[in-house]
């Protein structure tokens, strides 16, 4: 009997320490390249619905290229390209991307973007940098296939 008691009160013991609440995990933030790869799909989605403002908030004020000049350039060049059909169809596959991220200077590359729309195909790789602890479009180079 004693026995029996000691059992049940170690079980007992045993359950009741099963039931308190665990300590609460650590909660590892996203891996940069992560972060990165949500804005090229929040950039590509954009793209595709051909809503420029909304790919072009990914974009950093700072944004440079040398084919479109600033962030402006880029805006006038899509506005037209839209309005003369050029970009009717437009698809974008990232599948092949792979980003580098440097962060000490807090900047990566995305290379492996491919374009197709009526235009033709075209490869972009971007230059980024986080501000504000975001990630954002500062440079991209366009190649047309």
């Amino acid at each position: 009997m004693v026995g029996l008691v000691i059992a049940l009160t170690l079980f007992a013991v045993g359950g009741f320490a099963a039931d308190k609440p665990k300590a609460k995990e650590k909660v590892t933030a996203p891996a940069e390249q992560d972060l990165i790869m949500k804005v090229l799909d929040q950039w590509k989605a954009a793209s595709v619905a051909l809503d420029f403002d909304k790919a072009l908030a990914l974009y950093s004020d700072k944004f440079s290229s040398y084919e479109y000049g600033d962030k402006a350039g880029l805006a006038s060049f899509l506005k037209d390209a839209k309005s003369q059909g050029e970009l009717e169809g437009l698809a974008v596959d990232a599948s092949k991307a792979k980003v580098e991220v440097d962060k000490k200077k807090g900047t990566a590359a995305v290379t492996g973007i491919e374009v197709k729309a009526k235009f033709g195909s075209a490869a972009i790789d971007f230059d980024m940098v986080k501000e504000k602890d975001a990630w954002l479009i500062k440079g991209m180079e366009v190649q047309m296939q």
